[in-house]
């Protein structure tokens, strides 16, 4: 009976460890939302809060006053730029694709505000593009040479 008793419990510990590992493995890979922390380089753990770089899955915030170059080709699920103080540049340079799942926004609720988004390499937006501002905001997508963008909806 002891013996048996001590398989069980084994076997039981087991299948425990066994779930709690799949359970972090899974929390681990769901998407998140995640916004910069400073300006940097896209691959940098610094230029992210937590230290997390995004992911194909993760919905990105660029903060305000945040700089965001992209060196290498990254897939996103959404990625959203707002600037809420005015006499505000905001720059995304990107030499590298730039792949978004889902919808680009570039906001800006303050007047004498300049967003651009300055393309080298592609960018793929396959869903909605919104821009949202006052009047005298210049919110733009500038393409360089070779660049592109794909619009899918």
């Amino acid at each position: 009976m002891k013996t048996q008793l001590n398989i069980f419990t084994k076997a039981a510990i087991s299948v425990i460890f066994v779930g709690l590992f799949q359970a972090i493995t899974i929390s681990a890979t769901l998407a998140a939302t995640i916004a910069s922390s400073a300006s940097g380089d896209w691959s940098n753990t610094s230029t992210w809060v937590g230290g997390v770089v995004p992911g194909a899955g993760d919905d990105v915030i660029i903060a305000e006053g945040h700089n965001i170059q992209l060196a290498t080709s990254r897939t996103v699920s959404s990625l959203t730029i707002a600037v809420t103080t005015m006499n505000t540049t905001f720059d995304l340079n990107t030499n590298g694709e730039l792949n978004i799942s889902n919808n680009l926004s570039l906001i800006s609720n303050e007047e004498f505000v300049e967003i651009r988004m300055n393309i080298n390499d592609r960018l793929v937006i396959n869903g909605d593009l919104y821009f949202s501002s006052v009047a005298t905001t210049d919110t733009r997508i500038n393409m360089y040479s070779g660049a592109n963008v794909t619009y899918m909806e």
